[in-house]
């Protein structure tokens, strides 16, 4: 997994398993569409405690679509902290390139439901 931090003071580059389970940020994921537009929603994924992975649940939507046609996905983890005085420390969160696991002994081995995505983080991204 790549990692690539310049703006560390506003990015969750430490426990990131514990940021991201916790469930205190706003998340989104990106993917696109078939025409090339963007697509963008609204999830709720667990990363896996060796911060190899991400895993959810999909329904019937677009970015399900885009996603086993594509196999990727780029998600924010944002949380806004607004007792905070620096804009760095009020702004905190990262962003994950991702890529789909579709090796099913590798998604048993996590537990993955059989209806369930397990995710490959490529590249953790901090805010900027």
């Amino acid at each position: 997994m790549k990692r690539n931090y310049y703006y560390e003071k506003s990015s969750i580059t430490k426990n990131i398993v514990e940021f991201i389970n916790s469930r205190v940020a706003s998340v989104s994921v990106a993917t696109v569409n078939e025409d090339g537009s963007p697509n963008v929603s609204v999830m709720i994924p667990k990363m896996t405690a060796d911060e190899k992975y991400l895993i959810m649940g999909l329904g019937n939507s677009n970015t399900k679509k885009n996603l086993e046609k594509r196999k990727e996905a780029m998600f924010l983890f944002y949380k806004y902290c607004a007792d905070k005085e620096d804009k760095f420390d009020r702004n905190v969160g990262v962003r994950l390139k991702t890529v789909l696991e579709e090796n099913e002994a590798l998604k048993k081995s996590y537990n993955v439901h059989h209806s369930g995505y397990l995710l490959r983080v490529e590249e953790v991204i901090p805010l900027g």
